[in-house]
């Protein structure tokens, strides 16, 4: 099996693992000794750390023993060991809390090009210095995360006049609400959600419709905004997490790129590459969703212009529930979206004939 497919058959596998609340999806990261590492990331709503368990020694564990049901055991155990660590953001983002947990390490300098052109680093004749930032200890051994070029402000700017402007795709709002869920209960449901937080906005005559957050206050600012922080910040929208960049797909199942220049202290720092932007933000789950997104639009447009008059309540009534609310939060995401998409294409089918 090669390695591609080995990730992905892991993925697949992982997802009907009983290993609790979690939303899983495959990552790549360059790591400082200048080596790329696979792995999958395991983002639970009760925590906003997402680990991420690294696949090379499991793939050659599968290629000397071709025991996959092994793999996946020992992935679920492992995952199941990790401390649940929650990082204090207010502490992480303000310098004078900040500074006594950031320690420097040191990497050879041609090794990690690469690495080094997105963290901030003092060369040291053949080595670089690069810091991080210490999120605490298990079993001896240091957790930390790379200081990166790129860290958001936390002005709050980017939230506020945002009214019509935050789209909530169908993967978003199932992210929101399993988190919402974990952590309050009394969130019953999805439609429970969508009365709450969003608004609904057609984007054509023909009467398709997407969702966007609902604003407050005379600044139009996002109803997750508090204190200048997000309070769903481990599920807030893909449009939230890969901005300023934005992704669209094109016609060879690839994404293009582009970047938002409404606020000019965006790019007043450091540079950085878009493409290691998005490869952190712009996860394989919000990929596969989106690609089956764009190819089910032009069929479902095509068929909501031909329903009759007398049977638009009903049509409309079919998209909302296979579009966003007919979901399992205790069951993966995208195979539950594509199945809906061929739902609803047939019960707009059955009304045309």
């Amino acid at each position: 099996m090669w390695a591609w497919r080995f990730r992905n058959e892991v993925l697949q596998d992982l997802q009907h693992q009983e290993i609790g609340n979690v939303s899983l999806s495959l990552t790549k990261t360059l790591k400082s000794n200048g080596e790329m590492k696979h792995g999958v990331v395991f983002k639970s709503p009760s925590s906003n750390t997402s680990p991420t368990i690294y696949l090379e020694e499991f793939y050659e564990f599968y290629q000397a023993t071709k025991d996959f049901d092994t793999v996946i055991d020992r992935l679920s155990d492992l995952y199941r060991s990790l401390p649940v660590i929650q990082v204090n953001e207010a502490e992480l983002y303000d310098y004078s809390t900040a500074k006594s947990r950031i320690i420097m390490k040191l990497v050879n300098t041609e090794k990690n090009r690469t690495f080094l052109e997105t963290v901030p680093h003092i060369p040291f004749q053949d080595l670089s210095i690069v810091y991080y930032y210490l999120i605490g200890k298990s079993d001896g051994i240091l957790l930390d995360m790379p200081v990166r070029d790129v860290e958001c402000h936390h002005c709050g700017a980017c939230c506020r006049h945002v009214k019509d402007s935050v789209p909530l795709e169908s993967l978003d709002v199932y992210r929101i609400a399993r988190f919402l869920q974990s952590q309050d209960k009394s969130l019953d449901s999805i439609e429970h959600l969508l009365s709450m937080y969003a608004e609904p906005a057609p984007i054509h005559e023909c009467g398709y419709f997407t969702y966007t957050l609902k604003t407050v206050g005379a600044d139009d600012a996002c109803i997750f905004l508090k204190d200048n922080r997000c309070t769903i910040q481990a599920a807030k929208p893909r449009a939230c997490r890969t901005y300023p960049l934005v992704a669209e797909p094109d016609d060879s199942s690839s994404f293009h790129y582009y970047l938002s220049m409404e606020k000019n202290h965006h790019f007043t720092g450091r540079k950085f590459k878009a493409r290691d932007w998005m490869n952190q933000y712009f996860t394989q789950e919000d990929r596969a969703f989106v690609n089956a997104d764009i190819s089910a639009v032009p069929e479902i447009a095509r068929l909501l212009r031909q329903i009759p008059e007398t049977h638009k309540h009903r049509a409309l009534f079919f998209f909302l529930l296979y579009k966003y609310t007919d979901f399992d939060l205790d069951q993966p995401f995208q195979e539950q979206y594509e199945r809906n998409n061929r739902e609803l294409i047939a019960s707009l089918e059955a009304m045309i004939s």
